[in-house]
């Protein structure tokens, strides 16, 4: 109900996409950001139709935390865009950013520059396919050494879960797209995502039910499509885990939300691995809290012109980031190398279960805890290395996790 109140009264008026906003620094690279942004409007009558406007805001950093001072300004006034798809890659000069756009009725993609302070229609390009209502469900991406572009949604149909992933060669240097090609996915649900391996090769298509991957470096893209993997039925806690919008992070690994709103994230180890290879974890990554519907972060390839676009030896897991619940866990000692001691410090203590998971989010271990007594943990088995301790409550499903660390 609140969404609604939000998003929908009043016209459906901004209401969000899933990929509709991403921050871009400023070319000259000494004042701020830009964030390049949609502001949405769904119409109901006389039919079913939306009305989205591009547009950017600046954020000048130079002094304390920041300060907006353009907000809302129209990159192109009039023009009706599809939601979502908000993506940027590098120019070849490697200081500039180009966007593309495609624009909702239409066939037509509009190649937008962003250069000294301002943004600039670069191109227009036909490719005669259309872009209506229902095409704003899905997610654009760039390959990281930036020679492809993909544009994933419901293409050229009223009749949401027809999808369709155009996948285009892009040149940054003039900012034109060509050799389109079309990949049709046509046996599933409207919650679709794209991501591509750190070696620009494999492709991932996320549709609800089902992940593909595809070949980027083959002739016939087509050909190459292989399905990796279907969604195995888990729900938590109404939501079923499907597989929504999805993100390459700088561990190298691809990140996939789920459509729904829960605690869980699915994973890709090895992208760059071909077909089953690529070990895919379907709801691998559990959080202490619920997750926003399609919550994944949106950012270009920084590092596009260095010579690893991503780091796979990341694995720390700041402090910070962790989230505390009413039940206080704690791990002593920690370090820690043979065993360690698990504590639960409460009030009112609840039983419940412990779970040590490693990086990947893999449960290695499940212990019950009856008492606020000291619950020892033998990590003699464990390689070095950084861990996760999680605790639940059967009762209340209160929740704690702490880091663990196992030293040499």
């Amino acid at each position: 109900m609140a969404s609604w109140i939000r998003f929908c009264q009043n016209g459906y008026r901004n209401y969000p996409g899933t990929q509709n906003s991403i921050f871009l620094p400023d070319p000259k690279k000494d004042k701020g950001y830009f964030l390049i942004h949609k502001t949405g409007e769904i119409i109901i009558e006389p039919e079913f139709n939306s009305f989205c406007e591009l547009k950017y805001s600046y954020i000048d950093i130079t002094e304390g935390n920041g300060k907006v001072i353009v907000k809302n300004r129209d990159i192109l006034p009039g023009k009706n865009f599809v939601a979502s798809y908000v993506t940027a890659c590098k120019h070849k000069n490697g200081n500039d950013w180009w966007i593309i756009q495609a624009e909702n009725d239409t066939s037509l993609f509009y190649t937008f520059l962003l250069t000294n302070d301002t943004i600039i229609l670069a191109n227009i390009q036909d490719f005669d396919i259309h872009f209506d209502v229902w095409t704003s469900v899905g997610q654009a991406v760039f390959s990281p050494d930036g020679s492809k572009w993909v544009m994933y949604g419901d293409i050229n149909s009223y009749n949401p879960g027809q999808g369709g992933c155009l996948v285009f060669d892009f040149d940054r240097a003039s900012g034109e797209l060509s050799n389109m090609q079309l990949i049709e996915i046509i046996d599933s649900a409207s919650a679709n995502g794209v991501a591509i391996s750190p070696n620009s090769q494999f492709l991932y298509i996320s549709n609800g039910y089902d992940l593909y991957q595809a070949d980027l470096t083959v002739d016939d893209i087509n050909s190459s499509v292989v399905h990796i993997d279907h969604w195995d039925g888990y729900a938590d806690p109404l939501f079923g885990t499907l597989f929504g919008a999805s993100q390459l992070a700088p561990d190298c690994k691809i990140y996939i939300s789920c459509p729904g709103t829960n605690r869980h994230m699915h994973v890709i180890n090895k992208p760059n691995d071909k077909g089953l290879a690529c070990d895919f974890r379907q709801h691998a990554i559990e959080f202490p809290n619920l997750i926003y519907h399609n919550s994944i972060t949106n950012f270009p390839h920084f590092r596009i012109d260095e010579e690893n676009i991503c780091d796979s030896t990341i694995t720390w897991i700041p402090d910070e980031y962790i989230v505390k619940a009413p039940m206080v866990l704690s791990v002593s000692p920690n370090p820690a190398s043979q065993s360690t001691n698990i504590y639960i410090t409460s009030d009112n203590f609840e039983y419940g279960k412990i779970r040590v998971h490693d990086i990947n989010g893999n449960v290695l271990k499940v212990l019950d805890i009856d008492s606020d007594s000291p619950l020892e943990l033998d990590t003699s088995g464990f390689v070095p290395g950084v861990y996760v301790v999680e605790y639940v409550s059967f009762l209340s499903g209160d929740r704690d996790v702490e880091k663990l660390i196992i030293a040499e």
